[in-house]
Formats: structure tokens, C-alpha cells, sequence
């Protein structure tokens, strides 16, 4: 019976989203901000904070790992750590929202610097550089797999903390 009501659960989902992707842009895009229920307070137990300390660095990229594996993205590493180059520059800035103490989400910016930035392997961003003064990347950046499914409530907060 459990099985049951979990296939109809997501038939009804994705049916839903096919809807809603069909829909005129008009309707669309109320119809996804109605979906994202955000508070403009944050829950109690969330805290956003850079990470300060080995331990707290260490849980933030043994979550980018995890995440990472669980993806696709990347092989598991006998670190359980997604780390760096990058990760290790004084010019990179890791920020961490725990749970009642438990890392549950991460990013880390890194300032553009004379390492250059990741993305500038792939691209040209020469124009980016001349354009405006401060330059960053985002890396890293995931929500622990248990608390994804919050309407938005870890990843905006988090999002939010980089401005």
C-alpha cells in the first residue's frame, strides 16, 4: 500500500510540472513563486555563518563530496572530501548553514585572484574584469540531501547570504 501511494505521489508530481512547463509564461512564473514558500525570518535552528574552523571546513566539504558522488559528479575520493586547489587560497571564503549544529549546506566564494578563477579554464571572462572591480565565483555550492526538499528554506537563506 506504501508503495502504492508513493508511485501515485509522483505521477501526480509530474504530471503537475508538466502542466505548469506547458503553461503561458503569464501563469508559469506565479505558479512557481506560489511553490517557494519563504519566510522572511529564518527558522530557529538555522545559522549561516563563514566557517572558521578546521572541523567546520572539514564537514563542509565532506558534504560537497557526498553530494558530489551522489550526482554523478565526481568519483569518491578516500578523503571523503571535495577539496581543491581553489579551496585553499586565502582568496576563497567557505560559508556554512548548520542545523542544530550540523553542517546541512555550503558554498565557498573565491575573489578573483592571480590564480585566476575557475571558470577561466573554460572561458573568457577578460570583459567581466574590465567592466567591474570585484570578480567571484561561486563553487561548491549544495544543500544536504534530507532538507532539499524545503520549499527553498536552507538554499535561499544561503543564497541570500552572498549578498
Amino acid at each position: 500500500m506504501i508503495k502504492f501511494a508513493t508511485t501515485v505521489k509522483k505521477r501526480i508530481r509530474r504530471f503537475t510540472r508538466d502542466i505548469v512547463r506547458r503553461a503561458p509564461k503569464e501563469w508559469r512564473y506565479p505558479l512557481y513563486r506560489n511553490h517557494v514558500n519563504l519566510s522572511y525570518e529564518l527558522p530557529k535552528n538555522l545559522t549561516l555563518k563563514l566557517a572558521e574552523t578546521q572541523q567546520e571546513l572539514e564537514k563542509a566539504y565532506s558534504l560537497v563530496h557526498d553530494s558530489y558522488i551522489e550526482m554523478g559528479y565526481m568519483d569518491p575520493h578516500n578523503s571523503g572530501m571535495r577539496l581543491g586547489f581553489y579551496n585553499m587560497l586565502p582568496y576563497t571564503s567557505t560559508v556554512i548553514a548548520s542545523w542544530d549544529g550540523e553542517v546541512i549546506g555550503t558554498f565557498s566564494v573565491v575573489l578573483n585572484n592571480p590564480a585566476r578563477l575557475p571558470i577561466e579554464s573554460d572561458f573568457d571572462i577578460t570583459y567581466l574584469n574590465r567592466r567591474y572591480s570585484r570578480v567571484a565565483e561561486i563553487i561548491g555550492l549544495t544543500v544536504k540531501k534530507d532538507f532539499r526538499s524545503s520549499h527553498g528554506n536552507i538554499l535561499f537563506p544561503l543564497l541570500k547570504y552572498l549578498y
